[in-house]
């Protein structure tokens, strides 16, 4: 996340349109990233979860307009939920459904030496019951170690996360601790980018929740198109890629 990583992410952004690779992003956080759905599949009666072959969140709705727009992007991670959905997507994913900031940050570390990553969305918070963003500054810590052990940058966007579907004021106030953390972060050269979702990804409170605390596919579908939205300003279309490579970078042995 560092700024000092900016000539050396320069290099990588070009040796990446040389080698026309896709861009690696970790899809980081908890069940509204995994998907904890219950009783909203057709055949699944009572409390049956669904398998997690079904599950999808909000990340096959990201993939779709990602790839919709030309971005050519990699999903990484060591967990796959997804992979029977219909239009298929990449179900590669670290979410983790219960867990807190703290347990994130124990394993982000490790997670990222597993599958590297160029840009990380990190949703979580909702499960701490706490407005504290101590366990999400920990997260970035041990990302920042990461990058400083492996000479690797990585772009972090960080969500202000959807409230309960009956109003929480302690998310509210995570929220802002969370922005605020960002903000310092930032100054002191962090890489990082806040996308606004509590209020400003157009859910609604009344209608977009298959439960207490989940959002349905429509409320889903608006958490992907904030994700997009932050995107769309830091990927360029894998069919403009070679515009953005001069004639001696292609022509260097």
């Amino acid at each position: 996340m560092k700024q000092y990583f900016y000539s050396i992410w320069l290099l990588f952004f070009m040796l990446e349109c040389v080698h026309a690779a896709p861009v690696r992003v970790m899809l980081l956080g908890d069940s509204i990233t995994y998907d904890d759905a219950y009783i909203d599949h057709p055949g699944l009666g009572g409390n049956t979860p669904r398998p997690a072959s079904i599950r999808n969140g909000y990340r096959n709705d990201l993939w779709y307009l990602l790839n919709d727009a030309g971005y050519w992007v990699d999903f990484v991670g060591s967990r796959v939920a997804g992979n029977a959905i219909v239009p298929p997507f990449d179900p590669d994913n670290e979410g983790y459904p219960g867990a807190t900031s703290n347990e994130i940050a124990n394993m982000v570390y490790s997670k990222l030496v597993e599958n590297p990553a160029d840009i990380i969305l990190l949703y979580i918070g909702a499960n701490d019951w706490s407005d504290s963003v101590s366990g999400i500054n920990r997260i970035l810590n041990n990302i920042d170690s990461y990058e400083r052990d492996y000479y690797h940058p990585i772009k972090v966007i960080i969500a202000r996360i959807v409230n309960r579907k009956t109003h929480q004021a302690w998310m509210t106030h995570l929220n802002r601790n969370i922005q605020a953390l960002a903000n310092r972060r930032i100054s002191n050269g962090d890489d990082l980018i806040v996308v606004e979702m509590e209020y400003s990804a157009g859910i609604n409170y009344a209608r977009d929740f298959q439960d207490r605390t989940h959002p349905n596919d429509v409320g889903y579908n608006k958490i992907a198109h904030a994700w997009f939205g932050a995107l769309k300003h830091i990927l360029i279309p894998s069919n403009k890629l070679a515009w953005l490579i001069p004639v001696n970078y292609l022509l260097l042995d």
